[in-house]
């Protein structure tokens, strides 16, 4: 059977065994002369409990057959998803576990970039003002108030070199998002439907 009719049965047999043991019946008692646990002619109980237990038994042993069929197809095939090629059991851990890691990543990396950036130009927006008064107070003539603009000039570029902060940024923490937000959108967008149609044509033996 395919991947795809595989998954299915598994479900559903696991849901059969779980119904089978919770209901099972192996054991009673019975009073001289009576039926046991006042329900069951003896023989007939002894009969449906073996057939029982070997039922349990024979669903267990096809799970697990039907579990390693899968879990072996899920290891050996692989697919291609964003330009990626992995195995299907990559794609699920991707989707199911490691895909979350990446979304926090991305996040935590999308709000230190905020808050750094915002308080730089804050913090700069504060130099520029404390060079413009600098520079004012030093050029400026007091007798006349005229300020000498080239010398204005250059005391208020170089207060505002030396005291600016600056981005330390060793990552590239904006490339960093972009290939985050391409990789997500890539795989999520596709994931899916390769995974249906890779389960689809890949065929396994229980």
């Amino acid at each position: 059977m395919t991947l795809h009719r595989a998954l299915e049965p598994k479900k559903l047999n696991a849901k059969k065994i779980t119904k089978k043991i919770q209901n099972f019946l192996g054991i009673g008692n019975q009073v001289p002369d009576g039926l046991v646990n006042r329900t069951h002619e003896y023989n007939k109980f002894c009969e449906n409990a073996k057939a029982d237990y070997q039922s349990i038994e024979d669903l267990i042993k096809y799970q697990a057959r039907l579990k390693s069929a899968i879990v072996k197809a899920n290891t050996e095939t692989s697919c291609e998803i964003a330009e990626q090629t992995m195995t299907i059991i990559d794609a699920i851990n991707m989707k199911n576990e490691i895909l979350a890691s990446k979304k926090l990543l991305l996040d935590v990396l999308k709000g230190q970039y905020k808050k750094v950036v915002e308080d730089t130009n804050r913090y700069n927006d504060s130099i520029e003002t404390q060079a413009f008064a600098l520079a004012e107070k030093v050029a400026g003539r007091e007798d006349d108030k005229k300020t000498d603009s080239k010398k204005f000039s250059v005391i208020k570029k170089d207060y505002t070199e030396n005291h600016q902060a600056k981005l330390v940024d060793p990552l590239m923490i904006e490339d960093k998002i972009k290939e985050l937000e391409n990789e997500i959108d890539e795989f999520e967008s596709n994931v899916g439907a390769v995974l249906s149609e890779v389960n689809a044509v890949t065929v396994i033996e229980v």
